[in-house]
Order: C-alpha cells, then structure tokens, then sequence
C-alpha cells in the first residue's frame, strides 16, 4: 500500500486531534500546547523542489523506470536506477548547464536490486542544494530486496493442500510475500497472533523432543524469549546431539548472561521458544519453505488464494540504500528521498553479526533498509517502509541534521529508526550491562565526532514493529545527542515504544507523541524506556575511579553520591525532556527511567493508564502531568538526588509507591499536587514496606502520615480536579474546567 494512502494518515489524525484535548489553558495543569491545534500536514503526491531563487536555472531532472535502459535518463528515454545515478554524479561534476538542483523522478513500478544502492560524497547536493530522489506526481514506486519468482505450481501429492514449484536453486532469502503480504516460514508451533509471546511458543524439552522427526535439524532458526522477558534471544541450529538441538546463540541480547548465554553455547535457560525453517512443520495456511540445494519452494496457499495470477516476491537483500561519507569531514550530505516504498529485505538476525549497545540490554546489527553512516543533511520523507526483515533506518556513527519525516512503518522485522552512535566516541565505554569499568576519564561529552546529533523523527506513523527481534522500538536513541521525537504516533511494539539506551550525551527532546499499546510482547518495560548507564553507573553499585585518577577530591576510590551525582553531568550534558505526549499503557510504567535515568525534565504528560518510575538516578523533574490509574514510583533513590515533583494530578487509589528509599535523605521535593479517587481514601507507600493513607476520608490529606510529616506533599490537596467534560474516561478529553481547584502557592512552572 502507499505510503500517501489516505487511510493511514486519517489514523495519524485521529490520534492527534484527540490529544490535544488533554488538558485546559487558565490553570497550573493546564499545558501552553493546550488550545494549540495540532495539524497533520497533507502530504503531496508531486515531487516536492528545494526553493529555488529567481535567478537560479531549473533544476535538472532525470528520470528513471524499472525497466529503463541507456543513459539518456529523459522522459521518453528513462534509464536505471543505477544509470540514473551515474547521470546524477556527472551532472554534479561537471556542474552541467550551471545546474545546483538535481531531481531524479522515478515512474511508477517496483525496482528490484541486487544488491543496495550506495550513495557517496560525489552523490552530494552542492552549494548548498539539494539532490532529490522521488517518485513521479502520483507513482507508486517501490524499491524491493527480492526477486520475482514465477512458480509453476503443483500438489506435493495427490488431495494436498501443499503447493510445489522449482525456482532457481542457491537463493538467499527467508521472506516470502503473495501478494504483497508477509507469509510464514514454516514453524512449530504454529502461529497464533493472539498468543502473548512470539506468536505461539512451546518449552525448549517439547522442542528437542519435536526436532527427532526432523530430517535435517540444521536448517532449524529458533526464536526464544530471554529468561527474565526482557526481549527475546535467538538461535541457528547445527544440528541435533544426544536427543537435543545443537543451538549457537547469536547474540541479539545485550543480557544474555543473565540466562547463561554466549556467543557459541547452546540455550541456557531461556522462556517461551518456537522453532522455524524446518520442511516437517509446513502444516498450516500461509506456511511456507525453500530447499536451497534443490531449489524446491513448497507454500500452503491461505483460503482464497490464486496462485495461478498471485505475486510472489523473495526478501533477499539486508539493505536497500546505503549513504556512508569518507568521514565527519567529507560526508555524503543534501540529499532528499519522498514517497517511497521500502520493501523485501532480508531478516539481519542471523545473517548478521550483532553488537552489543552500550550497558544497555539491546544489542543491534548496524544495518536498515536505509542506513546513513557520515552523513549530514539527509532527509527521509512520506516514504513507506513495509514488511522489512529488520531494522527501517538506521542512523549509525557521524550524522548530523538527518530528517525522518512523514514516514509510515509498518510490521517491520526488528526497530523502525536505530539512532546509535559509535563506541570510540564514549568515555570509559562499557558495552556490558555487568562490566565495571573504573572511570579514568573525567572530560566531558563525547571525544570524537562519531555520534548522531540534531537528528528529527517527526510525524511518522509506526505500527508492529519488532516482528522477529522483541528487543525492539519505534525509535531506539543510543550515544547520541539533541534528537527531537516530535509528533509521531508509536504503537503495537513488543518492547518499549520509544528507547533511550543510555544518558550519553542527552539534549533529546521527546514530544507531542502519541504511544499505546506498548510492550506487548515482553515484560518489566515502559512506553518510554530509559537507561542511564553511563560513566557514573556500575551494576554493583560501586562508582570507582581508578587508580590514580582524580574527581572532586576523590582519587582512585569509590565515589559518594555527591561525586557521582556531578559525575552525571559529564555524560548527560544536557536536560532530556519529555512534554505533552499521551500515553495508553497496560502495565506498570509508562514511563520508565530506569539504571541511572538522570537529569530529566518530564512535563504536560497525559498517561491514561500506567506510572511514571525513577530508579537509581538524579535531578528529574516531574511536573505538570496527569496521571489516571497510575502512581509515581520512586526506587533505589540516592542520597539528595535532586528529584522535584510537583503540579501534577494523579487519578487512582495509589499516590506514590517507593521502594528501598528513605525520602528524608533522598530529599525530594514534593508538593503542590492534587489527588483525587473519587472521594475514596488514597494510599503512599513511602518507603516500600506498606501502604499509608495520604488520605483516609479520600478528601483530605492526611496531616499524620509519615509522608507528609516528612515534608512531602505539605500544602496538595485531595479534590476534586474539576474536568469540563461529564466522563473524561468516555470522551478522553481531561481539559480542567476553569474553575479547577489549586492551593495558593501552586503557580505554575514558567518553561
């Protein structure tokens, strides 16, 4: 389906003009984006030109065909797409006809590469314009990573459902669609999409003792969830030893050591697992599997196919466009791509060599259908990239002023957009949750060039991703810095909708963003996941200099929190903030800043359903948010940590839920809040041992309760907020009525 389909951005629209009802204008709670209306803009279908000056010539367009020839590259005489950048890089050298805008229009049609298409410095808009690759006024144009088969097909046997056609032998692919839809590769067990972990799971016993009906165990892929659900680990097969499966980890967890995995063992203790790749276990419609050697292609055709007309398609290619520059200082730069398909790459997840990110828990192959490497200025726009085997873009190292814009995601195979800097560019990097590295370099930010920076994801759409990799998002932020999220709607993601991998080196600004239906397939995560594990963070909870090196008065030793706390601030330079975003989740957390999280701003916030955590970090401010059915969860605080939480209204019986935490020597600041249950009483837990009441008659505070007697809390209230509409709940429009309650001193934060 296009990209421009109506269809989808009516969605994006709904969910918009929904949101921005959240809250009113003339009160403390009341957001200054409130009465702003929000506008989705209608994207165009024809070629969207750079502004170009009166006295500049038009710019050169060249166009292109998915089966043009020669290298005229003109409208009666289109050319490849291979040829049409060979014209494009020798109208930007010889500077032809004083041209400084280059178009490449591509007609309607699917161009099918084998191999990607891979742009360079000489590839470069010049002077300050652009090269703009597009489709043609009203095209749809897809670029694929396979190849169109043309089967001949016929029963396996006699009365069967399986089908059987000879294509050529040799291929490399694991993606097959008929008509443009994914299909399955054949599996055990089979696949329930209303099963809650990777479509239907079984136990790895029943799995070995299903493996002796296999001719061949190698060909085996298998898909386990990690030990603690967090994310999924895989495995290839070797094949089958002393009545169990020879399996190789592949690495696509960063926490595979929390489950006895490394790289060449065999399955540790892992959850749920389900098998593919294997000829026995076509069984069901939709399955399907490819004999390499043979080149025998055997499917079992949904109700109501026609393989006599049906398309269908291999994913074959990892990557589709690839821009990598020299270096940060002749990078490949200016160049624009609109209203595209991406479609028919193959699953990089084992295929490909992960790389574990940081101390976070994921772990990431540096590839995407398009990837950008030494790039600056690149923007990406009302493009569609759909059914891919992994990740959709991926900005990686050295990037600088890259625009995703416009974009829709659909069912893509791992992250929709990876932002991930390189290792060389981190401080004393560890690239292992349980590596304690002592800090021996006390510089400040990064300390080379190679990290993402000022990069916009903004307006795009983003649907089940992470259909093959559950360590998954929308959008995963890692070792970068000033990455804007801006007024994306993010749903239906196994893992975290939008992942921060660590606080290196912040400025991030996170908003306007509509996230639901979040960690859908993995536990113990949020909407928005953080992880703050940079230099000062050590699992064991000792922060050590080492030997010799000097930090505020500490040398060679264990840092307090006070050091620890300004140690912070060498690695997240910068405040994160995440504003005016609206959150449906069906867990604990909505938002998760977890390990270390620190120096945020979280405010104008509306989350229907779930809380907001803060663990082991500092300096986070959490103000002017509403919170229905969901409390704020202080865990593992440190000593005066900074913390301010203050402004905002929470719905539900439970205020507050700490744990391991003394708030007396934390020293929150907490007040200027309302609660509100309905006139029933509502609960604290201050410090993890059991709830109090804030409120007994679930209409005032409770004066007596250790947390307010601790300073918490001191002059909120519990009342009534005050909605404009009768049922909130029904229309979700938590505008407060103008008349809303508030204590005197409760003025709201200028920003």
């Amino acid at each position: 389906m296009d990209a421009r389909d109506p269809r989808r951005y009516i969605h994006r629209m709904y969910h918009t003009r929904v949101f921005i009802q959240v809250l009113g204008r003339n009160s403390m709670f009341r957001p200054a984006w409130a009465t702003t209306l929000v506008t989705v803009a209608v994207l165009a279908t024809g070629i969207v030109m750079p502004a170009i000056a009166s006295a500049s010539p038009p710019p050169k367009i060249l166009y292109a065909a998915p089966n043009g020839t020669g290298p005229a590259c003109s409208r009666p005489r289109p050319c490849s797409l291979i040829d049409a950048q060979q014209r494009e890089r020798h109208v930007l050298a010889t500077g032809e006809g004083k041209v400084k805008n280059v178009v490449v229009e591509l007609s309607a049609g699917t161009y099918r590469l084998a191999a990607p298409l891979q742009f360079g410095p000489q590839d470069s808009g010049q002077g300050g314009h652009t090269v703009t690759w597009t489709a043609a006024p009203g095209a749809e144009v897809t670029i694929s990573g396979g190849r169109l088969l043309h089967p001949d097909w016929q029963p396996v046997a006699t009365g069967s459902k399986v089908m059987a056609a000879t294509v050529p032998a040799g291929l490399t692919f694991d993606g097959l669609s008929v008509n443009g839809q994914r299909q399955i590769l054949a599996r055990y067990p089979n696949d329930d999409p209303t099963a809650p972990r990777l479509e239907g799971a079984t136990t790895l016993a029943d799995l070995n003792q299903e493996s002796a009906k296999w001719a061949d165990p190698s060909t085996a892929l298998v898909r386990a969830m990690h030990c603690g659900d967090w994310g999924s680990v895989s495995f290839t097969a070797g094949g089958r030893t002393n009545n169990a499966l020879d399996l190789h980890y592949v690495g696509d967890s960063n926490r595979g050591q929390d489950c006895g995995l490394s790289l060449g063992n065999g399955p540790g203790r892992v959850g749920p697992v389900m098998v593919e790749n294997v000829k026995e276990e076509l069984d069901a419609p939709g399955e399907w599997y490819y004999d390499g050697k043979s080149g025998q292609l055997l499917y079992y055709p949904q109700a109501g196919t026609d393989l006599s007309t049906a398309t269908v398609e291999t994913a074959e290619q990892d990557q589709l466009i690839t821009l990598t520059g020299d270096s940060a200082k002749n990078p490949v730069h200016d160049i624009t791509f609109d209203g595209l398909h991406f479609t028919g790459t193959h699953r990089t997840l084992f295929d490909s060599t992960f790389e574990n990110d940081a101390k976070g828990d994921w772990a990431v192959v540096r590839k995407g259908a398009m990837s950008m490497k030494n790039a600056t200025g690149i923007t990406v726009t009302n493009s569609f990239f759909d059914q891919l085997g992994g990740n959709g873009v991926f900005i990686d190292g050295y990037n600088d002023g890259n625009v995703i814009s416009n974009n829709t995601f659909e069912s893509d195979g791992a992250t929709d957009v990876q932002i991930v800097g390189s290792p060389d560019a981190v401080r004393d990097y560890s690239d292992n949750y349980y590596d304690t590295v002592p800090v021996d370099d006390t510089g400040t930010g990064p300390k080379s060039e190679n990290y993402p920076r000022d990069i916009s994801v903004k307006n795009n759409l983003m649907e089940n991703m992470g259909r093959f990799e559950q360590q998954s998002s929308g959008v995963n932020i890692s070792t970068s810095k000033d990455v804007t999220v801006d007024g994306n709607t993010i749903d239906g993601s196994p893992r975290a909708c939008l992942n921060i991998e660590d606080g290196t080196w912040s400025g991030h600004v996170i908003k306007n963003n509509d996230l639901f239906n979040c960690v859908q397939h993995t536990g113990d995560n949020g909407s928005i996941n953080v992880w703050g594990r940079s230099r000062f963070w050590a699992s064991s909870g000792n922060n050590t200099l080492a030997a010799g090196t000097s930090f505020e008065g500490a040398t060679g030793s264990q840092l307090t929190d006070s050091q620890a706390k300004d140690l912070v601030k060498l690695d997240v330079v910068e405040p994160i903030t995440i504003e005016h975003n609206r959150f449906w989740h069906d867990g604990d957390w909505a938002i998760d800043l977890d390990d270390g999280s620190s120096n945020f701003t979280l405010q104008d916030n509306l989350i229907l359903k779930g809380g907001i955590k803060l663990r082991d970090g500092y300096d986070r401010t959490v103000q002017n948010n509403l919170l229905v059915n969901g409390s704020i969860f202080e865990q593992v605080s440190h000593s005066d940590d900074g913390d301010v939480i203050k402004h905002n209204i929470t719905l539900g019986d439970q205020a507050y839920n700490n744990v391991l935490n003394n708030p007396v020597t934390a020293k929150y600041t907490v007040d200027d809040n309302v609660f509100w249950n309905g006139g029933y009483p509502i609960n604290v837990n201050p410090d993890g041992h059991g709830n109090q009441k804030l409120s007994s008659d679930g209409t005032t505070v409770n004066t007596q309760s250790s947390w307010v007697q601790d300073g918490m809390d001191v002059h909120s209230l519990v009342v009534d907020p005050k909605f404009k509409a009768a049922d909130p709940t029904a229309t979700y429009d938590f505008t407060v009525a103008d008349d809303s309650p508030r204590s005197a001193s409760a003025t709201r934060t200028s920003r």
